[in-house]
């Protein structure tokens, strides 16, 4: 396929013009380098996904919705909080002045930490924001007990003594035993009244602090945390988030400034900053990060490994320049074509760093091999060029295509990065094959004994190689089982979408996690459904039919903030029987009127009763006698009782306790009196943060989330599950049904991209050795080496994502490239010499390792990324290229040998 003649005459053209190819380069790079000079980067992981998807577009949409408010967030938070509620909120108010009077207008439009209501809210709907933690569970105990005792005083009647008396005996019993206990109830009544009244007195205090604490209307409500340990400010910005990202850094870089200008380190309090705006300009700048870091490092491990490769300092320079002059030219297309880079197309310029390396590597191996054989240097430079470049431009070719078969993947971050690469590897060979040998030429004018001085050259590796050679059986055998065992693992391997592995974390994310937790209710880091409903009134009706399914472990909605959910058993007080309770007390009152008479009228009926017991016995009623006895008994006893009570302080009590009772009263009726629950939910949404609104309510819809079990991911239940929740005919969107579809389109991706990628690498190879066994035979490390990617990734519980799916491909692009340059010097060296395995072994061995170290290298800078997804791909990566060199240069070679000297009827390849 590649003609070793035109190689020639290309490296016979170039090596007569290497200034003009100089010049040609450097204006290349020039104008690369000036129209990358603003290199944008698309920091939504929603750019990842397959495109077109009415499943996907729906998650989009409501993600994006819920995410892309225009408004920025700053989070105070007091470090060491006083005991004094008070003293918090001062605190607080004074930092969240400061910060707003450092704003600039012509960033911020406005900026406040009250609430912000397009209607005026009634003041009974905010009595339970402002009733501090401590005191909503002093009320909630109050009503509790309040709940105990206040039958008592609803049964309590006045107190009356028997004007006639029964004359049936169990009557009369009966009759005198309820007055009894009717004297006796009041006065145990008596004796719980100062604690009662103390409850009372409590409650009405709690309440009225509360409704104290209440803002002029024009102020609104704080946005403090229920703990008051944390407030939020609420920034609008000059203009919407999607304007454009320097707006946003803008916007991000203000907050900052006006931050550090508030000097809140005086005051205690320390502030952290959410919202649109930092996110996205957070997530660029660890993106920027990601890649200026893994771009170092790859760069400083390429240099090393090089140096270390060719053992020349001048042919480590001349190997890195095309290769950088490439990446540039990679990082222009990019702009050109997709306009920057997405999540994952961030570590290409490591990648192409890696890649590209490799031509210069197996040049100038050659090249210096020549040399040190006692070749001129033009005539050195044209036999590179003549030998290792068709080698080469198989090899690219290959990786090329392998690029070019993700353009049939469903994901759109696959697709930009086929496109991108298809074209970007052809830019590293070109640059290689042409700019390398301009600089040889030039440079060898001024060190005219240039080459290096590799430590792995062909005489050294010879021996050893013969030696392997002799053990072939031995080998083979071992990288069999090796393989089996690979392959027995790699079955394992999984393949899981998430989203939390696509972006790096943010200190913004963090920061609205924390205001979630402490301003909208507790985090759920499990599944979920959301569905959405068009009414508020419809939240209660549609919660009680998604409860009744047993994979459904709880569902949240606007719901849980209503006043009755966040005050507990204290919303209990508008049940509580107010006014029979003070029907009792007045008639307690009444009672305690009449003490002195009651005392005496119970004293002259128990000498009544004395005086008629004596006449029933005259006329034979013993048993009314016996009834009459007991019951004088009874009411002396309760003489005497009433006897001991003072009734001054127990009439200031009862008086007090009626005094009481009005503010519960009037708290009930306030909470009584709240609008419809439809119609109270959206009003308490009017108080919540932006941010926090939209967990609630969004355009879709009002929105209940459904917390599901693991166990949905068993068997058809998910399958199960979805059908019965389109039932009810919501909108819905749920990440296990998201995850699984976008799992699928990863499997198809990788089943497709891989297998397109073998065949053309396999139809590239046939054509290019004209034999369909020597074409197998180089892909043979490559299929070994994929097997123990497999396997070491079942091992190390790696799991294939958006992310490291690529190297899938990729590892079959590049795993052929060093068989192939094998299989070529082998051919070359067996016409002349009967050692030529070893002799072609040898000398490819050093170029082969040096290669893919290097690429080894650029993929494990990956590993020092903040993105998790980036560090899977290197990680899988090294496994990948680590096995497939292995096999390339151990196995590969003494296959050939052992084939080789197989039967006659067994076809050499």
């Amino acid at each position: 396929m590649a003609n070793r003649s035109a190689f020639g005459a290309l490296g016979s053209w170039v090596s007569s013009h290497p200034f003009l190819i100089l010049f040609l380069f450097l204006v290349l790079a020039g104008a690369a380098l000036y129209y990358i000079r603003d290199f944008p980067l698309r920091t939504s992981y929603l750019d990842l996904l397959p495109a077109e998807d009415p499943l996907v577009e729906r998650y989009e949409s409501v993600q994006a919705e819920l995410s892309g408010l225009d408004l920025a967030a700053i989070l105070l938070s007091l470090r060491e909080p006083p005991e004094s509620f008070a003293e918090r909120e001062e605190r607080l108010f004074a930092a969240a002045d400061r910060i707003l009077a450092a704003l600039n207008p012509e960033v911020v439009a406005r900026a406040s930490y009250f609430l912000a209501t397009e209607a005026p809210l009634p003041p009974e709907l905010l009595v339970f924001r402002t009733l501090y933690p401590e005191e909503r569970a002093r009320l909630a105990a109050i009503v509790a007990e309040l709940v105990s005792r206040m039958p008592q005083f609803i049964s309590q009647a006045p107190l009356a003594l028997p004007q006639e008396l029964p004359a049936d005996p169990g009557e009369l019993d009966a009759h005198l035993r309820r007055v009894v206990e009717t004297g006796h109830a009041a006065l145990s009544l008596f004796q719980e009244l100062p604690a009662v009244q103390a409850l009372m007195a409590e409650a009405r205090a709690l309440i009225q602090r509360a409704q104290s604490r209440a803002l002029p209307e024009d102020r609104g409500q704080p946005l403090l945390s229920l703990d008051h340990t944390q407030l939020v400010i609420q920034v609008w910005p000059t203009q919407p988030v999607y304007t454009s990202q320097a707006f946003n850094r803008r916007v991000r870089d203000e907050l900052g400034r006006a931050v550090a200008a508030a000097r809140l380190e005086e005051l205690g309090v320390e502030a952290g900053l959410a919202g649109g705006y930092v996110v996205s300009t957070e997530i660029e700048d660890a993106i920027r990060q990601d890649m200026v870091v893994v771009t170092a490092v790859s760069i400083a491990a390429v240099l090393l490994v090089t140096l270390l490769s060719l053992g020349s300092l001048i042919l480590t320079v001349v190997a890195l320049l095309p290769v950088m002059v490439s990446a540039l030219l990679i990082l222009a297309w990019a702009k050109f074509s997709v306009d920057g880079f997405n999540l994952l197309t961030t570590f290409l310029p490591a990648l192409a760093l890696g890649l590209g390396i490799d031509y210069s590597l197996h040049f100038l191996f050659r090249f210096s091999e020549a040399r040190r054989e006692g070749v001129g240097l033009r005539e050195a430079v044209i036999l590179a060029l003549r030998t290792k470049g068709p080698a080469s431009f198989v090899a690219a070719l290959t990786t090329a295509l392998v690029f070019c078969c993700l353009l049939f993947s469903r994901s759109r971050a696959l697709w930009e990065l086929g496109l991108i690469m298809g074209l970007g590897i052809l830019f590293s060979f070109f640059s290689v094959f042409l700019l390398s040998p301009a600089l040889l030429m030039l440079l060898g004018k001024l060190f005219p004994n240039l080459r290096g001085n590799p430590p792995l050259t062909r005489d050294r590796l010879h021996s050893p190689y013969r030696n392997l050679l002799l053990l072939r059986k031995g080998v083979i055998l071992l990288s069999l089982v090796f393989l089996a065992l690979a392959a027995a693992k790699a079955v394992r391997v999984e393949f899981k979408f998430a989203s939390a592995e696509l972006a790096p974390p943010t200190k913004a994310h963090a920061v609205l996690q924390e205001i979630l937790q402490n301003f909208g209710g507790e985090i759920w880091l499990g599944d979920t459904f959301r569905v959405f409903v068009p009414e508020a009134r419809l939240l209660a009706d549609a919660a009680e039919k998604l409860k009744a399914h047993p994979l459904v472990l709880s569902v949240v909605s606007a719901r849980n903030l209503l006043p009755q959910e966040l005050l507990g058993q204290a919303s209990q007080l508008t049940g509580l029987p107010i006014a029979e309770a003070k029907t009792g007390i007045q008639n307690l009152a009444l009672t305690l009127e009449r003490w002195p008479e009651l005392t005496r009228n119970l004293e002259e009926t128990a000498a009544l009763f004395s005086l008629a017991e004596l006449q029933a016995l005259v006329v034979g009623e013993t048993r009314r006698a016996e009834v009459l006895a007991r019951r004088a008994g009874d009411f002396f006893q309760l003489a005497e009782e009433f006897a001991t009570v003072e009734t001054g302080a127990l009439a200031e009590t009862l008086a007090t306790l009626a005094e009481d009772l009005e503010p519960l009263e009037a708290f009930a009726q306030k909470l009584r009196a709240l609008p419809p629950e439809e119609k109270l939910i959206d009003q308490i949404l009017a108080l919540l943060p932006g941010e926090i609104r939209a967990q609630y309510r969004i355009s879709r819809g009002y929105i209940l989330e459904l917390r599901v079990s693991r166990e949905l991911y068993q068997g058809r239940q998910l399958e199960e599950f979805s059908t019965w929740l389109r039932g009810f005919g919501w909108e819905y969107v749920g990440t296990p049904e998201i995850q699984l579809a976008l799992e699928e389109h990863m499997r198809q991706d990788f089943f497709l991209t891989s297998g397109i990628a073998l065949l053309f690498i396999f139809l590239v190879v046939v054509g290019d050795f004209r034999r369909p066994s020597r074409a197998a035979l180089a892909l043979t490390p490559l299929a070994m080496g994929y097997t123990g990617m497999l396997g070491g990734m079942a091992l190390a519980r790696l799991r294939f994502n958006f992310t490291n799916i690529v190297i899938s491909p990729l590892l079959i692009g590049l795993g052929v490239d060093g068989a192939v340059h094998f299989l070529h010097r082998w051919q070359e060296e067996r016409a002349r010499d009967r050692e030529g395995l070893a002799w072609a072994a040898a000398a490819t061995a050093g170029p082969t390792l040096a290669s893919y170290l290097t690429t080894m290298a650029s993929f494990g800078a990956l590993l020092a990324a903040q993105t998790p997804g980036l560090r899977y791909l290197g990680a899988s990566a090294l496994l990948g290229l680590g096995f497939t060199t292995l096999w390339t240069l151990v196995f590969l070679p003494t296959a050939v040998g052992e084939l080789r000297r197989a039967p006659r009827k067994t076809k050499v390849p």
